[in-house]
């Protein structure tokens, strides 16, 4: 099966895929990958530039490389064996071209940092899946580990859903699952922790589409929240609240 990867040049990407190609090693795999998570342009908080610089050291730690950028997706590209490819607009030009000759049967998003347009979603005989770490449709958006730890929920998990418009974290949920949420733990460890647990169960639901050429699915009813990037003053609530990001 020839199955596109759609995700982001960060350390739990990085593991996650490395997980999910060795459960899957005989499928033909693509990779295209967006640069960060969230609006261009946005300012984001001292913390998390702190949470982002040591994933990175912690991923060039990993590959066994000091370096960034460009050198970093090959070194990744290198690690994982598949072909990575920047993605800046995956909805046109080059990025676009790319998905079209490879004629997919399936797309996989895994923390990717772009919203897909019809025309892709298109493209796949077999649909397009979103691992999304969070429950939904209660935590959509971004960070949904580091939200559900600051509301002091009990529990956190994952959710794989079908992609089938440009609504974000919106699409027929597949597989929903709970995981214990542990406030002495820091986030970046529970999150991790998350995609450990929820590959295996995706690469479970890739083998059986696969095999069947449909998953059963269930309309998201509840219209659920959206949560973006934190602010500052959502990261001083964190941190108020003994809560740790790394």
């Amino acid at each position: 099966m020839k199955i596109v990867l759609l995700t982001n040049r960060d350390l739990a990407s990085f593991k996650a895929a490395r997980q999910l190609l060795s459960m899957l090693p005989n499928e033909d795999w693509l990779c295209l990958m967006t640069e960060t998570v969230g609006k261009p342009g946005q300012l984001i908080d001292e913390g998390l530039l702190g949470l982002k610089n040591y994933e990175h050291l912690c991923l060039e730690g990993l590959l066994g490389v000091t370096t960034d950028g460009q050198g970093l997706q090959q070194a990744m590209a290198d690690a994982l064996g598949i072909p990575i490819y920047g993605a800046v607009a995956i909805n046109q030009g080059e990025s676009l071209g790319r998905l079209r000759s490879f004629e997919p049967d399936l797309i996989l998003s895994i923390r990717f940092g772009a919203i897909l347009n019809r025309e892709v979603i298109s493209l796949p005989k077999l649909g397009v899946l979103n691992l999304h770490s969070g429950l939904l449709p209660e935590f959509q958006g971004i960070m949904a580990t580091f939200w559900a730890m600051l509301f002091q929920s009990l529990d956190y998990g994952f959710t794989i859903h079908s992609i089938v418009d440009a609504k974000i974290d919106r699409g027929p949920i597949i597989h929903r699952q709970s995981m214990a949420l542990d406030p002495a733990t820091d986030y970046l460890t529970q999150l991790l922790a998350l995609y450990e647990v929820a590959i295996p169960v995706l690469a479970e639901q890739i083998a059986t589409l696969e095999q069947r050429g449909v998953l059963p699915q269930t309309p998201q009813v509840a219209p659920g929240r959206y949560f973006g990037l934190p602010t500052s003053r959502d990261i001083s609530q964190f941190k108020a609240l003994g809560l740790k990001l790394f």
